[in-house]
């Protein structure tokens, strides 16, 4: 498990809505757990928390929810919403 909170400053107020266009983003969101007030997504079979880099790309987790994971990129505006895949067989 690894924790950071590298996330952009700018996502502070951001509703789990906001969709904007992104680059290719290659990720599926198959898992999701959580343990008191933590919440984690599972990734490409990865664990990750709020605030966490997910690749050297940096993109980054801004929010998570059961159905679905708000990704940003950091220095960029944009967001990606991945809806939850049960089936773990992607788009």
């Amino acid at each position: 498990l690894r924790l950071r909170s590298e996330a952009d400053p700018s996502s502070a107020n951001e509703t789990i809505e906001a969709t904007t266009p992104m680059d290719a983003v290659d990720f599926i969101f198959t898992g999701y757990l959580e343990i008191g007030d933590h919440r984690m997504a599972i990734i490409n079979g990865m664990e990750y928390a709020e605030g966490e880099t997910i690749d050297a790309a940096g993109h980054y987790i801004r929010r998570i929810s059961a159905t679905r994971v708000v990704i940003g990129k950091i220095g960029q505006p944009d967001s990606h919403v991945l809806p939850l895949d049960e089936s773990g067989l992607g788009k």
